[in-house]
């Protein structure tokens, strides 16, 4: 009998290659589209959204202390940058070969390797 653990795991896996599906099958225009967020558009709100498995937590630390400490401050900074120094190419997707429910550390929720295609640009 599987733990409720791993049923969660497998659960957050598959929404993340769901929305992984979704950002790859939008076009440039839609990547710029303004979002709810205010000032945000598509490739922020991706950028931010896949902060959480991009980032180690050491990096996601110094970002933090780069921000004074204030983490709404540090999501916006990295998410705005992230996506002025990516394409649309390089915005977290993946599709067919590019993906798999695999990770390196046993205890990490399972996510989308390559990590994302920010790590690949």
């Amino acid at each position: 009998m599987k733990s409720a653990a791993v049923d969660v795991r497998a659960e957050i896996a598959a929404e993340r290659r769901e929305l992984a599906d979704v950002l790859d099958g939008l076009t440039d225009h839609q990547w710029d589209a303004p979002t709810l967020c205010s000032g945000w558009r598509v490739r922020e709100v991706a950028a931010h959204m896949s902060m959480g498995f991009r980032y180690s937590f050491g990096r996601t630390a110094l970002e933090l202390a780069r921000s004074g400490g204030n983490l709404h401050r540090m999501t916006d900074r990295v998410a705005r940058r992230d996506a002025a120094v990516r394409s649309s190419c390089c915005l977290p997707t993946g599709a067919g070969s590019q993906r798999c429910a695999q990770t390196t550390d046993a205890d990490a929720v399972p996510r989308a390797e390559p990590q994302s295609r920010f790590d690949s640009c």
